[in-house]
Order: C-alpha cells, then structure tokens, then sequence
C-alpha cells in the first residue's frame, strides 16, 4: 500500500514559500470547506495541497471543466484535531486511499495520541474497523510519512 506514494525527493522550499504566500496572517485568504488548495507537484500524479484542517499529500485529480482539485489515490492527510485547545495543536492522520475526494479503501488513522486504527472506507463512511498493531516495518513507514509532511511545514 505504501509504494503508491514512491520515494521522490521533495523541494520543500517551494511548497514553502507558495504556504507562506497563499496563508499570510496579514493576508488571510478565505478557504472553503473541502476544497484543495495547490501548493506544489511532486511529480504528474502526486502534490501537495492545503485544505481547511490541514494539509494533504498524494494523489489527485481535477474536475471536469472546473478549476477544482480532488484527493484521488493514495494519500496522506493531516488533519487538525476537534480537541485542539488554545496554542496546544493535535494532528490527526489519515494514510490510504481516496476516490473523488472522499477516502474510499484500504486505509489508516493515526490518533493524536499515536493510537492506530485500520479500516476500510466507502464513499467517505468507515464500514470496517479495527484496532491495529502494525508491523515494526509498517509502523516505521507510516512515521516516515508523518514525518515527511511535517518538515514540509
């Protein structure tokens, strides 16, 4: 599941600076809710983008005659945490797939407080979890991500 992503090597100052140009606290940018917003391309199939609660990395597509950009494919999601208290920020992962901007397959939720659940997702609706305790390997691929889209930022 996780080759999807490959192991390109990323400019991080780019995505750098279109953050920092797009999200300026002077110059707030209005954002809806569940759109993407195109920071950068890793290559054809995968970028980088902002969203409302975070930021996601992966694969995408856009709509039909529309400026509009969709998760599809294999992606990670950080999510802001609903339980996030004042300046203290918690992170929510989601490492798997998507369809049409709804996770959709195979995937993983990393819990702020580092506990995984596995599952299998429909049109947006988790229909099977499950707690989970990766292999060493696994949980050593999923930290690599986390960690990748952290020094994005």
């Amino acid at each position: 599941m996780f080759e999807a992503l490959g192991s390109k090597t990323i400019n991080k100052s780019n995505f750098k600076n279109n953050l920092e140009k797009d999200h300026k606290p002077g110059n707030p940018k209005s954002l809806k809710y569940n759109k993407l917003y195109f920071l950068g391309e890793i290559n054809d199939t995968i970028a980088i983008f902002s969203h409302t609660r975070g930021i996601y990395m992966g694969g995408y597509m856009q709509q039909k005659n529309k400026p509009v950009f969709l998760r599809n494919g294999f992606g990670i999601d950080r999510i802001m945490d609903d339980t996030s208290i004042d300046d203290v920020v918690k992170y929510e992962y989601y490492i798997g797939f998507y369809r049409k901007n709804k996770r959709h397959g195979e995937g993983f939720v990393v819990k702020p407080n580092g506990k995984m659940v596995k599952g299998v997702w429909k049109r947006g609706r988790l229909l099977v979890r499950e707690k989970c305790d990766p292999s060493a390997e696994e949980r050593e691929r999923i930290e690599d991500m986390m960690r990748e889209l952290k020094n994005l930022l």
